[in-house]
């Protein structure tokens, strides 16, 4: 006797995931107050883990990361506005601040998994006006078929 969902149309109604992928990438996001792509994944998939960050920041009041999922964008503000709204319990943001420490210029942003994307997932990097942001991330990922 057959376990499990029944196959009434021939296809699974449950999305099938393939393997793992990892995405690496890097950038130096110039001084121009334009947006720089740090990461672009144009597929239908979804985000199984990852973090990126930005080092030798200079002034992180004006540096900023924006989020673009299909259609939706998130940008993010300050990297001292992320660090604390990521100490208050409950709240569930896709980005989490995991390490902030403005003497050394290292920030670290965490990405929550399961976020599902059916065209697009992007991440954007500001750089300060007066400096240059050295950013990269590293996003695993599965694609759906």
């Amino acid at each position: 006797m057959a376990k499990g969902y029944p196959d009434f149309f021939g296809y699974s109604i449950f999305p099938q995931y393939g393997a793992p992928k990892i995405y690496e990438g890097s950038i130096a996001a110039q001084p121009a107050n334009t947006w720089d792509d740090l990461v672009v994944i144009n597929a239908k998939g979804r985000i199984l883990s990852g973090y990126f960050g930005a080092y030798t920041v200079g002034d992180e009041a004006n540096a900023r990361f924006k989020l673009t999922v299909d259609a939706d964008e998130w940008e993010m503000y300050s990297f001292e506005g992320m660090f604390r709204t990521s100490l208050v319990k409950g709240v569930n943001f896709p980005i989490q601040c995991t390490h902030y420490n403005d003497v050394a210029g290292l920030y670290r942003f965490s990405i929550q998994p399961e976020l599902s994307f059916v065209t697009l997932f992007k991440i954007e990097a500001q750089s300060p006006p007066a400096n240059t942001m050295d950013s990269g991330a590293v996003i695993f990922w599965s694609q759906v078929s």
